[in-house]
C-alpha cells in the first residue's frame, strides 16, 4: 500500500497507508484525517493540496480536475497543485502539503 506523507497547516506532518481505491480526500479520512474542503466535485478548489513529491504515482486529472487546475495555474506555484477530491493514488509513495 502506498504512503501518503502530510505536512499540515501548523507544520506538524502525519504519515498514512492508503490503498488507492477512492479519491485522495475520501481515503484519508477513512483515516481519520478531514482535509479542507468544499463542494467535493472538483469545482470549488477548497481541497488543492501541494504536491511535494511523488507527483507521477497520482492518476492524471480528470476533465472537471483539470479545468479547475487551469483556473488555478494562472497564479503559478512553486509545487504542482491537485485537488483531493479527485485525485486518487496510483502507484508508490506521495508527499503533500496541506493549503
Amino acid at each position: 500500500m502506498p504512503t501518503v506523507s502530510i505536512e499540515l497547516k501548523d507544520g506538524s506532518q502525519k504519515n498514512f497507508e492508503l490503498r488507492g481505491e477512492k479519491s485522495l480526500f475520501d481515503e484519508l479520512q477513512a483515516c481519520g484525517l478531514t482535509l479542507p474542503h468544499g463542494c467535493l466535485s472538483g469545482s470549488c478548489s477548497a481541497c488543492k493540496v501541494y504536491v511535494l513529491s511523488g507527483e507521477a504515482n497520482l492518476t492524471s486529472p480528470d476533465p472537471i480536475e483539470a479545468n479547475t487546475l487551469e483556473w488555478l495555474q494562472k497564479n503559478p506555484t512553486t509545487h504542482p497543485l491537485r485537488l483531493s477530491c479527485r485525485a486518487k493514488v496510483s502507484g508508490a509513495d506521495l508527499s503533500i502539503k496541506v493549503f
